[in-house]
């Protein structure tokens, strides 16, 4: 696998206005997972992160007004769908998800982001 994986997400609007933000998840192999998941869950910069803020962001400018916009991903793509419920505050629906906390706390400090179990 090569290292200029490009990022993997989707916009989906359903009925009813609801935009669904789908991100991809970690592909097999160790490379995926050294280079995208474990930088992004240490809180280090990390270009999925970024793409997937620009990502959400384009697709928010062009959304219809009034669209529900919600987040979901698996493993690497639940990760990008929590922070992006974080840094957007928009509901997200993850599966197995990669373990992002560190992400947020760097961006917003440890006070404003809190995990439940």
């Amino acid at each position: 696998m090569s290292l200029s994986r490009v990022f993997s997400a989707g916009a989906y609007l359903g009925p009813g206005n609801e935009l669904v933000i789908s991100f991809s998840g970690t592909l097999p192999g160790a490379t995926d997972l050294l280079w995208r998941n474990i930088p992004a869950g240490l809180g280090l910069p990390n270009a999925q992160v970024r793409q997937a803020i620009e990502f959400v962001s384009d697709v928010m400018a062009a959304a219809p007004v009034g669209a529900q916009i919600q987040f979901t991903g698996h493993s690497l793509g639940g990760g990008l769908a929590s922070l992006m419920r974080v840094f957007f505050d928009r509901p997200a629906v993850t599966f197995d998800m990669a373990p992002f906390e560190l992400a947020a706390k760097e961006s917003f400090g440890s006070c404003a982001f809190r995990s439940e179990y």
